[in-house]
């Protein structure tokens, strides 16, 4: 289902770094036309991109995991989308070593890193 562009701009809300939001405030939005319901993300990839062929999924690669940016969006295999196993300093993407905030994924192995780099650097441990 194609949705012409100006069915979608309105209820976008772009916010810095790029990043599409849906107004709405639904986590996951999905819209229905003719019939069809699909996902938000589903949709503007097709209005923007092109159709999605085979059994790809979308996956974000902005980490933030509502954008619907078609910038930020990658078409991968089905069953690997939530396979990006490792952060950028190689900790495993598990459950228990990754915590959002504001729909962005975070590393928590790298955030306590940095959080004693930045005590130890003020003083306030050893």
């Amino acid at each position: 289902m194609q949705l012409d562009k100006s069915e979608l701009i309105p209820h976008i809300k772009k916010t810095g770094g790029g990043h599409w939001l849906w107004r709405t405030g639904n986590k996951f939005a999905v819209i229905k036309r003719q019939g069809v319901q699909m996902s938000m993300r589903r949709a503007v990839w097709i209005t923007f991109r092109g159709p999605i062929s085979g059994n790809l999924q979308l996956s974000t690669k902005c980490g933030v995991k509502f954008c619907l940016n078609p910038k930020h969006l990658q078409l991968l295999p089905q069953g690997t989308a939530n396979m990006l196993t490792h952060c950028l300093r190689g900790h495993r993407r598990s459950g228990a070593n990754i915590y959002y905030n504001k729909g962005i994924a975070y590393c928590r192995a790298c955030h306590l890193y940095h959080q004693l780099r930045y005590l130890r650097r003020t003083g306030r441990i050893r």
